[in-house]
């Protein structure tokens, strides 16, 4: 009879822990599912650009015309892992190339895209303050390739910056010494990562 009890017992406990532990793996995928989803694309905002920009989701009396550009190239190149392309806006000082002015990264957020006003807002400040600006889609983000829709919250992303950086010097000519990132939200543990990784960029700021 205890014999019994025992085994019965014993079936019970390990019944209990796997279910336990179906739960736990469970609710651990479905919070890990959500909260590194990314959303591809630029949904309301995919209307703007360099030159004309405005927040698309709500009333806004900011004067986002005032850091509107007239000159930009649209581009695409090889981001940092194979498979991957990225779209990209380049910002030069004017037509005829960078010249020796200093270049910017503009790294953006979780869930948004070069399209958002608020990172072309911060690209227009650059570029009025002579900065050359490089704005582009990270993996999984506006119109740069989708890899399997997450986000890795710069583990990954980090050599797309990396690419951005070689396209920038091969493509471009920039100097190496002239390069710098300014990085937003999670965009800013990318630009960070990068930073760490790679001693051609030669200064960060990060937001949020």
């Amino acid at each position: 009879m205890k014999k019994s009890s025992f085994k019965f017992s014993l079936i019970i406990f390990l019944l209990l822990a796997l279910v336990l532990s179906a739960a736990y793996f469970g609710v651990g995928y479905y919070i890990y599912s959500t909260l590194a989803k990314a959303e591809p694309g630029c949904s309301n905002d995919c209307v703007n650009n360099p030159s004309s920009f405005r927040d698309n989701s709500e009333e806004s009396d900011f004067p986002f015309d005032e850091y509107q550009v007239d000159y930009w190239e649209s581009h695409q190149y090889v981001g940092g892992d194979e498979g991957i392309i990225l779209d990209a806006w380049w910002l030069p000082i004017n037509a005829k190339g960078a010249g020796k002015a200093p270049v910017v990264i503009v790294v953006h957020g979780l869930r948004v895209s070069k399209y958002d006003p608020d990172m072309l807002t911060v690209a227009g400040m650059l570029y009025l303050k002579g900065f050359n600006v490089l704005l582009f889609d990270l993996r999984d983000h506006g119109k740069s390739t989708i890899e399997d829709g997450k986000v890795s919250i710069g583990t990954k992303e980090y050599r797309d910056v990396i690419a951005s950086v070689d396209w920038l010097i091969d493509v471009k000519g920039i100097d190496a010494k002239r390069i710098g990132i300014y990085g937003d939200s999670m965009g800013a543990a990318t630009a960070a990562i990068a930073f760490g990784m790679d001693d051609r960029i030669q200064s960060l700021v990060l937001d949020n």
